[in-house]
């Protein structure tokens, strides 16, 4: 298992990580992606989405779909307009 160097970087364009790493979680699969077939090396956007599959193991693309704003909250954060407060 490799070093996590991730935590000595403020931030990054794009991460990729080529196999599970010893401080990743138990839940992250040996092999790739724990909710597609998706192998390693796996690749991700930003450091939010790396570190979320230290936690849950999801490669990008199941992130984005899990994750996914609805189109109408995107639009309302366009127009100024805050749900969250």
């Amino acid at each position: 298992m490799a070093y996590d160097f991730m935590n000595e970087f403020e931030e990054a364009d794009e991460i990729i990580v080529l196999g599970k790493l010893k401080s990743a979680s138990n839940l992250v699969s040996e092999e790739g992606c724990n909710t597609c077939p998706a192998k390693y090396p796996l690749h991700y956007k930003d450091k939010r989405s790396y570190k979320e599959w230290k936690v849950a193991g999801m490669c990008q693309k199941c992130q984005d779909e899990v994750f996914k704003v609805p189109n109408r909250l995107k639009k309302a954060k366009k127009l100024g307009l805050n749900f969250n407060d």
